[in-house]
């Protein structure tokens, strides 16, 4: 019954404000983590939000028109063409129907996003999207932190008991870190442009203690990048430095008090990097055994010249690792936990080349805003906290994984399809006015 409700409610949203609903529905997408252990049938509550999303992205791009976008969409067609050329005819078909629907998803988010964010009533809807959905995975994370499914039980054997093993399978950390570290670069947008400052500062700070709580050293590695690049930013502002330098101190307090509190964990952690100047078996579990895992995947699609070039199809990398004892969770093999391994396993050096060339289409709009001269000063700031947020998505992306299976696809859309739009409207963004208590990009 409540199901129904939510539907019809949904639907009326949609048929009055078409914008609106759809981001409402992406960013809720924290609440389908919040019941990840709910089932319709084979289906997961986040697996029945994924093609819930697809739809109402689909019928609004159907049932709404806009202006020509700010480049062609033709890569991302192309990457999910080549995707589809590479797998859909090979064995494991389920894997790459899954795969190619979330690249498809999370692409159709940028390309609605950007078409909701030709208008300043639409920027400002997009924005505060991000931020809502920020308040929600820590609200999210938080609850996972005292039911203790979250970082300290997924890495329970390493931090104390070796018989411990994580029995939350569906709501695991990284994700939902993932997810954080995606959904800060608005946060700190807003504590850099003054928008909603007090509320965005205690936001980010909460945002770094849920990501060093998760102990997924790439996720930790992205917040990193986060913040050191928003320092720089920071450290170069020519008006209203000290304000945003005050709104910035409650992230880094709490990313510092947050790692000297769990300061013996962290490190047990990053422990096995050192058996990277090692040689051998030592060498192979650094990483938590990504050496091992990697070396075999990159092995095994060197063996012909038909697997270097067009891989050996979706879901091989599982196939071929189901007896190395690589799953927490339990039995059965693990994906690469690496977009550009994964991609080289899937499709070949063809497919590698295609994701790259994604990426560098991602990268592309937040270069040109953060240097079109035409743009205001808090417009280009936007697009450097883009261009920063990018770049910890590629760290991530290369040595954890988000492209083929993290939620964290659903922040890092909205941010690209907000860029988007502000390149598509100079003058005419969001943010240009006032202009004046801005801290600046120059």
């Amino acid at each position: 019954m409540l199901a129904c409700v939510l539907v019809v409610g949904f639907v009326a949203l949609f048929a009055a404000r078409p914008a609106g609903a759809v981001l409402a529905y992406a960013g809720s997408r924290p609440l389908a983590d919040a019941y990840v252990h709910v089932h319709v049938g084979s289906l997961s509550a986040g697996e029945l939000w994924g093609g819930g999303l697809l739809l109402v992205c689909v019928v609004y791009l159907a049932t709404t028109s806009a202006d020509k976008s700010v480049d062609p969409l033709l890569v991302p067609a192309c990457f999910l063409g080549v995707f589809a050329a590479l797998t859909l005819w090979r064995p494991q078909t389920a894997y790459a129907l899954t795969y190619g629907l979330k690249f498809a998803a999370w692409l159709l988010v940028v390309v609605v996003v950007e078409r909701i964010a030709r208008s300043r009533r639409g920027q400002e809807l997009v924005f505060t999207t991000g931020i809502v959905s920020a308040v929600l995975i820590v609200l999210v994370i938080a609850f996972a932190i005292a039911q203790n499914t979250y970082g300290s039980a997924y890495y329970a054997a390493q931090f104390s008991d070796p018989g411990a093993r994580f029995t939350d399978v569906g709501q695991q950390p990284v994700g939902l870190s993932e997810f954080a570290v995606m959904a800060l670069p608005l946060v700190l947008y807003g504590t850099l442009a003054g928008f909603r400052r007090n509320l965005s500062s205690l936001l980010a700070g909460a945002i770094a203690v849920v990501v060093v709580a998760s102990f997924v050293r790439t996720t930790q590695l992205g917040l990193a990048v986060m913040l050191l690049g928003f320092g720089l930013i920071v450290l170069r502002a020519r008006r209203a430095r000290f304000p945003v330098i005050v709104s910035f101190a409650p992230a880094l307090a709490a990313t510092l008090v947050t790692i000297y509190a769990l300061g013996t964990k962290i490190l047990l952690r990053f422990q096995d990097i050192a058996f990277l100047v090692h040689s051998g078996t030592n060498k192979e579990l650094a990483g938590s055994g990504r050496v091992f895992l990697w070396t075999k995947l990159v092995h095994s699609g060197l063996h012909s010249v038909t697997s270097t070039m067009i891989g050996q199809g979706a879901g091989k990398s599982v196939a071929l690792t189901i007896h190395d004892g690589l799953n927490k969770s339990g039995a059965g093999g693990v994906w690469a936990h690496s977009d550009v391994v994964e991609s080289f396993v899937t499709g070949g050096l063809v497919l590698v080349a295609a994701y790259l060339l994604l990426v560098g289409w991602m990268f592309l709009p937040a270069w040109r805003l953060a240097h079109d001269m035409d743009q205001s000063r808090r417009a280009r700031a936007l697009g450097g906290i883009g261009l920063i947020a990018l770049v910890a998505f590629a760290v991530m992306s290369l040595a954890s994984g988000i492209a083929y299976s993290s939620i964290a696809t659903i922040p890092t859309a909205l941010l690209l399809g907000l860029v988007r739009g502000l390149e598509a409207t100079p003058g005419r963004t969001f943010v240009d006015e006032p202009e004046e208590e801005t801290a600046g990009w120059t």
